[in-house]
């Protein structure tokens, strides 16, 4: 346990319980728990840790065994004191939507009004033979009637009628759909679609807390020494949500930051290809333009054909103290920082388009992989070379059929990625060669790849592979071993720790802790 943590959209809370230390949220994304006393919030818990299912709709803390229950979509699970994870009964027809306890046993409430036993120490669910008991305890559910809010203030972004129904800025409606006042008068809930409630009951104050990236898939990263932004180009795997955007994890206090399409107007497509951050600027590539925000003066803007791009979708993003490469289906544009002219670059003296995949900056060139071979820029001159599907010098305009999407770049090597097939380049040796994995992993179609002392990762559309680069050793890491999605498309090292962007959530991994066994 925490040695895989996922990061999924918990903004559609369903439950709530009080533990000894902490109070407990069931959430559309796992269980959240939040410490009462230093009054923090704590990595969730997910399918990363064990749980079978991540759309909470139950939680309850057994005071008596000290048990963590939790339903969701595929049963139900429990987590005691001393276990490293979960563990799931599992029965996806029984649906639990609340969760309860007498002094004998645990009780649950399906779908269907329908109540339950559940023994203490774990078991399946029991019909009952007897009419409930009238001394169970509920935990505090979506069930649960609401107070009149008259009273209540929210935050200064924020505000709400006597129903709790909560308006944003845009008037968008997000109703409290979980309230609960405690005997020391802290009040905890949660707006379903917009986030998790804490508060005073004394002073009547509400907090609203928004937790997980706005999109379960995530298929564009950036990491910076202040957190991590993601964006999303490709099918999401929550359902539920209709909220679009760019979602920033802040980790000076771990909080989450929307930027959200429905709002911004420079920002108006849910279709974000890549993320990259320099200069006090955010840069994304989107289908409908280069978007760029300056973070100092919180200001966006918007560049596309007419402003000098090369098409008005941008794939991807490299950047230089002065200059940036923009990558497009019809070539690369380069842009000159900080006054942001632009200038098209033709990679070819004929001047056909090249679909620029992935720019990667090197310590002398810049690596463009696309959909006619490698080319590589040197920095210094910016003369362009060519190189075919297995490293060999060619002429700029000649035509192949390599189709490489991705890079990675490290100061010993720089590895090309082709459907399946890995080429690396030796820049001490200026050698290319093509790199050796497991015959079982051939059929991969591999997203995005990282290097980091060594390693080499691979996102993949079965999951991430580690490729210890001295001996070709290689471990290939699934949903089983805690990833949120088994589709990874974006890879990034930071460290004692590996970011993935997946179809079904952001996860972290603490790889270093067995990377250094071997």
């Amino acid at each position: 346990m925490g040695d895989w943590i996922s990061y999924k959209n918990c903004n559609f809370p369903t439950s709530l319980t009080q533990g000894n230390e902490y109070y407990y949220f069931g959430t559309s994304g796992g269980v959240v728990p939040f410490q009462k006393y230093s009054r923090r919030w704590e990595e969730p818990y997910t399918t990363s840790d064990g749980l079978a299912g991540d759309y909470v709709t139950a939680v309850y803390f057994d005071v008596t065994t000290s048990y963590l229950w939790a339903a969701h979509e595929a049963g139900i699970s429990y987590l005691t004191p001393t276990a490293d994870r979960w563990v799931n009964i599992i029965n996806s027809q029984w649906r639990i939507d609340r969760l309860g306890a007498d002094n004998n046993s645990l009780w649950a409430q399906t779908i269907d009004g329908a109540y339950h036993r559940i023994s203490r120490l774990g078991g399946g669910l029991q019909p009952s033979e007897y009419e409930l008991p009238s001394d169970v305890t509920w935990s505090s559910s979506n069930y649960d009637p609401l107070p009149n809010f008259g009273l209540y203030a929210i935050n200064t972004d924020l505000q709400f009628d006597m129903k709790g129904v909560i308006y944003d800025q845009d008037f968008r409606e997000f109703p409290i759909c979980l309230f609960h006042s405690t005997v020391e008068k802290d009040v905890y809930g949660g707006a379903w679609g917009l986030g998790l409630i804490t508060g005073d009951d004394h002073v009547k104050r509400l907090n609203v807390t928004q937790m997980g990236p706005l999109q379960n898939s995530v298929s564009a990263l950036m990491l910076t020494d202040d957190g991590i932004w993601m964006g999303n180009s490709l099918p999401d795997g929550n359902k539920i949500s209709n909220r679009k955007g760019i979602s920033f994890l802040n980790f000076s206090d771990w909080t989450w930051k929307y930027d959200e399409t429905y709002i911004i107007p420079e920002l108006a497509t849910e279709l974000i290809f890549d993320i990259n951050y320099g200069n006090r600027r955010l840069w994304v590539g989107t289908d409908m333009g280069l978007v760029i925000y300056d973070t100092a003066k919180d200001q966006w803007k918007r560049m596309g054909m007419t402003k000098g791009l090369s098409d008005e979708v941008v794939t991807t993003i490299g950047l230089e103290d002065s200059l940036a490469w923009i990558g497009t289906p019809h070539g690369l544009t380069l842009i000159s920082l900080p006054g942001l002219k632009t200038r098209r670059v033709n990679l070819n003296p004929s001047k056909v388009p090249v679909r620029v995949q992935k720019i990667a900056i090197g310590n002398d060139f810049v690596w463009l992989a696309t959909d006619n071979g490698i080319y590589s820029v040197n920095k210094k001159d910016h003369l362009v070379r060519h190189f075919d599907s297995y490293g060999d010098e060619i002429e700029l305009d000649e035509l192949v059929s390599g189709n490489f999407s991705a890079i990675a770049v490290s100061d010993s090597a720089v590895i090309f990625s082709r459907q399946n097939v890995l080429v690396r380049y030796l820049p001490g040796f200026d050698e290319w060669d093509i790199l050796q994995y497991p015959q079982e992993q051939e059929y991969l179609t591999i997203f995005d790849l990282a290097i980091e002392d060594g390693y080499l990762w691979l996102g993949t559309d079965s999951g991430a592979l580690l490729i210890r680069l001295s001996d070709n050793y290689t471990e290939r890491y699934t949903t089983v071993d805690g990833l949120a999605g088994n589709r990874v498309y974006k890879v990034i090292t930071d460290g004692e720790w590996v970011w993935f962007g997946t179809d079904k959530g952001l996860t972290k991994y603490h790889w270093r802790l067995y990377a250094s066994a071997h």
